[in-house]
């Protein structure tokens, strides 16, 4: 079916690499656009916090690497006794059993170093985010990180996992540090918070630079305009060579 496509559609480099293996069809590559959340970068709001958004797939979403590396941070870092961990989304049984046994093994206190919100109204949510310092995902595997490009929008430096398909973009912008391990995420997490205010105040500018430049709906729709009209072309080509024959 792709290899009678016109155009095959890949939101990120790493997803065209692998429609690579499956298809002759030449991939264009036009990420998703994020809306803007429009919360303002605002020093005096900030708090000694940490977020996460998602569904709490512990496995898929890395929760488990995510909690080890805070409790590493936590261990390693001077300035982490002060910092709590953020996480929201909605929880089954399962997953809250689960990740309440990861805490009591890593010492990490529910309520105080790491406090799960389940479902909130998106008000609240959006106040916990633009209290956060940093934004922390580090994903064993993602179709994109939505959460991730709208933390970015916020002005959140972000610490995320090199399978999030847009890590490079991060890097690209010093938005943020995308990390291999646990280890890596603690050492990122600790450079974050040990940032003068002007460093600070940089990364985070370099964050919502890296979502303009990249996410933002007015530089993604032109994209996405052109990639269908090329489509129309290829269509419009295959069938005028069809009624030729």
């Amino acid at each position: 079916m792709l290899d009678n496509a016109t155009v095959v559609h890949g939101i990120s480099e790493m997803c065209a690499t692998y429609l690579s293996n499956v298809t002759k069809t030449p991939v264009s590559v036009v990420t998703n656009q994020v809306n803007d959340m429009r919360i303002p970068f605002d020093v005096a709001s900030l708090k000694e916090q940490v977020c996460f958004i998602g569904r709490f797939d512990i496995f898929r979403k890395g929760i488990d690497i995510a909690l080890t590396a805070f409790h590493l941070f936590k261990e390693q870092s001077q300035d982490a006794a002060d910092v709590t961990y953020v996480l929201i989304g909605p929880a089954d049984a399962h997953a809250t059993q689960e990740r309440e046994f990861i805490c009591q093994k890593l010492g990490l206190r529910i309520g105080q170093d790491v406090i799960f919100t389940n479902k909130i109204p998106e008000p609240e949510r959006n106040s916990l985010l633009a209290q956060s310092k940093a934004y922390m995902q580090l994903s064993r595997t993602e179709g994109f990180g939505l959460s991730i490009a709208q933390a970015l929008s916020c002005y959140k430096p972000v610490v995320v996992s090199t399978q999030v398909p847009i890590h490079g973009k991060i890097v690209a912008h010093k938005a943020g540090f995308a990390v291999n391990n646990a280890e890596e995420a603690a050492q990122a997490l600790t450079k974050i918070f040990a940032l003068t205010p002007t460093e600070y105040s940089a990364m985070a500018h370099n964050a919502r630079q890296c979502y303009e430049q990249e996410f933002h709906p007015d530089i993604i729709k032109p994209q996405l305009v052109g990639m269908y009209e090329k489509a129309a072309a290829g269509l419009r080509k295959l069938s005028a060579a069809v009624h030729q024959l």
